[in-house]
């Protein structure tokens, strides 16, 4: 099975998962499987588009992970332009299946916000990087789609917690690639409250596939385009990496 970049809290793993033939649980496994990894990194840039048409400065973000199945978590760092350079935002999902966000620079205490939370007011949030919904336990095939005629598996995820913001997530899973093309979520009211999907592909050395290019659409009509431009598969976490996440998880 081959590991690939987790983008944007997407599941944009390119591997290969077959969908086909498989119940809601089976596939949602297969996916959790998927996304599993020792470390990885990636670098891109944001492009938002505010719900009035105007354009911040573009973003440029350093992204590093650890998904296994002990540990969890995300450093994600500005890089540009200089109002967010150094400034960061650190996540873990912990038990439970719930995620806990702070953000920080060099010169301010951490401060924890919402994982939904935009990062440097864009619409990419670092919930989606967990994606917590192929660990719920309710799991639905709903059955054949097509997203940008790209054939996919259309699978429905509820949430375990009747409370949370998110309720269900309707994924669209290509069962060749394992790409998420379309990941939608709703509400309790059945208000759609974010939406992403990819829009371009890249092969990769190892032969697989993985997103270049993918949008994120929060409730308020933000979007942010979404470019790879480097990153890391095998990435090695230091000790170092995640010191102010572990010290902080400490204080909880």
């Amino acid at each position: 099975m081959t590991r690939m970049l987790v983008l944007a809290g997407l599941m944009l793993v390119a591997c290969q998962v077959d969908a086909a033939g498989l119940n809601g649980a089976e596939a949602a496994e297969k996916m959790r499987q998927a996304r599993l990894s020792d470390g990885f990194e990636a670098r891109m840039d944001v492009l938002v588009t505010l719900p009035d048409g105007a354009h911040p400065a573009p973003l440029k973000l350093s992204v590093i992970g650890q998904m296994t199945r002990e540990r969890q978590r995300v450093l994600v760092r500005g890089i540009a332009p200089a109002s967010v350079k150094d400034r960061y935002i650190v996540a873990e999902r912990v038990t439970g299946g719930s995620v806990r966000a702070w953000r920080y620079d060099a010169k301010l205490k951490p401060q924890a916000v919402s994982p939904m939370e935009g990062i440097f007011g864009s619409s990419l949030a670092v919930w989606d990087f967990f994606t917590p919904w192929w660990g719920w336990h309710k799991q639905e095939m709903l059955g054949a789609g097509k997203v940008r005629g790209h054939d996919c598996d259309k699978i429905r995820s509820q949430a375990d917690q009747p409370a949370d913001k998110v309720q269900y997530v309707e994924s669209c899973i290509d069962s060749k690639t394992g790409v998420a093309f379309e990941t939608r979520q709703y509400d309790a009211r059945h208000v759609l409250q974010r939406e992403s999907s990819v829009v371009a592909l890249i092969r990769k050395e190892s032969g697989g596939q993985a997103a270049k290019k993918s949008r994120v659409k929060d409730g308020s009509g933000k979007v942010s385009a979404i470019d790879v431009y480097a990153g890391d598969e095998e990435y090695q976490v230091t000790a170092e990496t995640f010191a102010v996440l572990d010290r902080l998880s400490a204080d909880q």
